[in-house]
Order: structure tokens, then sequence, then C-alpha cells
């Protein structure tokens, strides 16, 4: 839950630091330039799901602009400043035209795990948050799945560090990661390092 460019500067440096995954495809291009990751270390885009949830006795939603009326009395997201998850929580709720409505009833939460405590508890009515950080609450109502309007914010890749020194277990790591995640999200699957299908 670092910045993307600190990690990158620990990928470059740290051999503790066997995977590095990020949204910025400029980040690979410097690995591969300061020779810290050759093409066959590469994994390709995978996908990670973007959802709205609700109390599971609440109130329902069919759009997120529906997240301005009065019975929606909070909505709750990972604080932005702290991780890439509050950004793309953000993100979508700028994208929707909804953040500046909503702002005297926004809760930033310390993270996934903290946010979820304002839904059960009940002092949140509504939140946006990844899907894979539902793991585990099945009576959480998934209200809207957000993927079409942040794809290209979604899609993530890997690369093994040069410095691994684990580099052939790391990269099998990778690859599970990826193929899971591409059946699961029915994304078309693995994409070499220039970018082409």
């Amino acid at each position: 839950y670092e910045y993307h460019d600190s990690i990158f500067v620990r990928a470059k440096t740290d051999p503790l630091i066997d995977i590095f995954i990020s949204n910025y495809p400029e980040n690979f291009e410097k690995l591969k330039k300061d020779s810290l990751m050759s093409s066959d270390q590469f994994s390709g885009l995978f996908r990670v799901g973007l959802v709205a949830i609700g109390q599971p006795d609440g109130a329902r939603f069919d759009k997120l602009s529906e997240l301005k009326k009065n019975r929606i009395r909070r909505v709750a997201i990972v604080d932005p400043n702290r991780n890439f998850e509050g950004q793309l929580g953000r993100q979508i709720l700028r994208e929707f035209g909804v953040m500046k409505s909503i702002e005297s009833k926004l809760i930033k939460a310390a993270s996934a795990e903290h946010l979820l405590t304002y839904i059960t508890s009940g002092e949140a009515d509504a939140a946006i948050l990844m899907e894979s950080s539902l793991d585990g609450y099945t009576n959480i109502p998934v209200q809207l799945k957000l993927d079409d309007r942040l794809a290209s914010y979604l899609l993530l890749s890997g690369a093994v560090t040069g410095q691994s020194k684990h580099p052939k277990v790391a990269q099998a790591f990778l690859d599970l990661f990826d193929s899971r995640l591409c059946t699961i999200y029915n994304h078309r699957g693995i994409y070499p390092v220039d970018g082409k299908r």
C-alpha cells in the first residue's frame, strides 16, 4: 500500500522484493531500461474488480447517482491517500459525477477491513471497494459491479524483479495468479510485454 513510486524504488534495490505489480505500464519500461526486468520475467495483464456494497438488510441502489439520496446517510471508501483501493473508489465517484454532492457524507477508512466495519455496524449505508476485499463476507450484498467505467485502472501487470533471490518461484506465482484472475473475470489472457494481444 505504498505509493507506486516508492514501490518502484524498492523493487530496484531490495533483494527481498520478488514481484512488482503495478497498473502503470511505464514502470515496466523503467525496469527493463535499468536491466532490472527482462521480457521473460513479465506476467500479463490481470484484472481486479471494483464493487459497490450495501448493508445486509439495508436500502438497495441500482445506480451510483442514488448515493446522493437522503436514504443513503453515509458512504465509505478507503482513504485515497493510503492506497490504490481508495484511489479507485474516489475515481469511480468522480467518473459518475457524484463525488462533490456526497462529500459531506463520505467516510474515509484506514483500510478495506476498517471500511467493512462501517457496513457491518450500520454506520455506513454504502461502500466502494475491491471485490477481493469481500472474501469471507458472504452476507454483504454487492449492489453494483463497477468494472466497466474504470477498465483501464483495473488492469494490473506483474514482473519478477531483477533482484529476486527466487525468480522461478516468483514467476510461477505470477503465472498462477494471472491465470486464475483471467478465468474469474473472463479476461482474454496473458499479454506479451509489448502490449499486443
